[in-house]
């Protein structure tokens, strides 16, 4: 399964904690934390580009495998988000 891998390296990647992911994303700690661990499933396609604009990429890039990445691993997509859409106050 590709999201958890790719969830938790764009996270990382941009610099931001669980808590700033999982609350520009709409969903609490908790369910962040087992989205990463893979004991979670998203829900809903729109779930998934929720996900996606918070770590500043498209959808897709989410569930991609490695080799179907550009080169350098995952990045920003066009027609993303160039910054991870935190939300005012943190």
């Amino acid at each position: 399964m590709e999201l958890p891998r790719n969830m938790r390296q764009l996270r990382l990647k941009v610099g931001l904690t669980v808590k700033q992911a999982a609350e520009a994303s709409g969903f609490s700690d908790d369910a962040w934390y087992k989205l990463e661990r893979g004991e979670r499933w998203v829900g809903s396609e729109q779930r998934l580009h929720d996900i996606g604009r918070a770590l500043g990429v498209a959808a897709w890039q989410l569930l991609a495998p490695a080799e179907q990445l550009p080169e350098g691993g995952i990045g920003v997509a066009s027609g993303a988000a160039e910054t991870p859409a935190i939300p005012a106050g943190n």
